[in-house]
């Protein structure tokens, strides 16, 4: 049988954990979008400096035998924890900031589509795998480099960044916010057993009396002060009120 502390609780818990449900998904929308679009400006902050630093270096035609824009590219992607690739025209990958001079990307072709929407766009954002280069996920943007003087385009950056990080920290708040909401749904429990309990008690009071009534005891009286809600009072006064008259009659 199901007890009124049993039905609120239900109630309560259903309800909150409703709202819980509600907000977590909404809180963890907004924060990954949030993320994202912070990584996005930060990618794209990157592939305009490096592109302008390719520009820059690119006097002599071959910017791959720069060791001074080597550094330099190196030194930045360290910085700011991104992978660097520096791209001809057709997407071929001529420099990577991997401190490794024989790094394992260079000679391998970006996707012709991805490089033909840098030429046409000025910057194309994207997010997944690069086939060939990278097994996670990742977040990547590609700028174009053009040279200052000529208007000529060199070629094309591509700077990338794990996307473990934004997973890591939204499993961590998802983590958070689901310990916060067991917290909360126990002291739900507590505080809907008390109020429970102390509306159930005076209603048992009041079943007792009238147990004892039906039973033969014509002097059995519910109490009526101190009861928790108005309700309960005016029930306990109709039952005292209907057992005065029941015993009169008696």
């Amino acid at each position: 049988m199901k007890t009124t502390f049993s039905r609120q609780f239900a109630a309560t818990a259903a309800l909150l954990l409703l709202v819980l449900c509600v907000l977590g998904f909404a809180f963890r929308a907004l924060l990954g979008s949030y993320l994202v679009d912070e990584k996005r400006d930060a990618l794209a902050s990157n592939a305009t400096a490096v592109a302008e630093l390719a520009a820059a270096y690119n006097t002599a035609g071959e910017i791959q035998a720069n060791w001074d824009f080597r550094i330099s590219l190196s030194f930045a992607a360290e910085v700011s924890g991104t992978d660097v690739l520096i791209c001809d025209g057709s997407g071929e990958i001529l420099l990577c900031s991997s401190s490794d001079i024989n790094c394992d990307h260079i000679g391998k072709l970006i996707d012709p589509d991805y490089i033909a929407a840098v030429w046409e766009q000025g910057e194309v954002y994207s997010s997944g795998k690069i086939d060939g280069l990278y097994d996670t996920m990742r977040y990547y943007m590609g700028v174009p480099i053009v040279s200052a003087a000529t208007g000529e385009d060199i070629g094309v950056v591509l700077v990338s960044s794990s996307a473990a990080d934004i997973n890591t920290l939204l499993l961590r708040t998802t983590l958070i916010f689901f310990w916060v909401a067991v917290g909360v749904l126990f002291l739900a429990m507590l505080v809907t057993s008390a109020i429970a309990r102390s509306q159930a008690k005076p209603l048992r009071e009041i079943a007792a009396a009238a147990h004892r009534f039906g039973h033969g005891d014509f002097s059995a009286r519910a109490e009526v002060r101190g009861r928790p809600t108005q309700e309960v009072q005016d029930l306990a006064a109709s039952f005292n009120t209907m057992a005065e008259s029941l015993e009169q009659s008696e």
